[in-house]
């Protein structure tokens, strides 16, 4: 099978990518899937800061409840990230699924009742000890 072939085959495996529902900009959005797996996502801050994170190069994911409060934590490549929030579990699955196209922090718009919230997103250098400035 030539190249070409090769990758002809593997884009018919994979089917047509389905689309996400038109978004409705006055509702908060906690995360965005897509339904095939990415090489990685974005996490977006309080403020708007943008970071992006390869799956490849995660670690030490962890789901726990303190106090009432959710903390979703992971590392990679010299950054610790702490997310915390409610209904982190279904990002969570996102995130172990490669699935996961965005997180984002609660920026003032409601959110949907039942619906997952990122209320604080901490990314921290650990080389240097120090949280990275926003």
């Amino acid at each position: 099978m030539s190249s070409s072939g090769f990758l002809k085959n593997i884009l018919e495996q994979q089917g047509p990518t389905a689309e996400e529902p038109p978004e409705d900009p006055s509702v908060y959005r906690a995360f965005k899937t897509v339904s095939r797996t990415q090489m990685g996502f974005a996490a977006v801050q309080a403020g708007g800061k943008v970071n992006a994170f390869l799956y490849h190069s995660l670690a030490n994911i962890q789901l726990e409840s303190r106090a009432g409060a959710e903390f979703l934590s992971f590392t990679d490549n010299g950054r610790a990230i702490t997310i915390q929030g409610s209904g982190l579990l279904v990002i969570l699955h996102a995130l172990l699924g490669g699935f996961l196209k965005e997180i984002c922090v609660q920026d003032g718009r409601p959110a949907v009742p039942g619906q997952p919230v990122i209320r604080q997103m901490a990314i921290t250098d650990t080389a240097a000890g120090s949280r990275l400035p926003k």
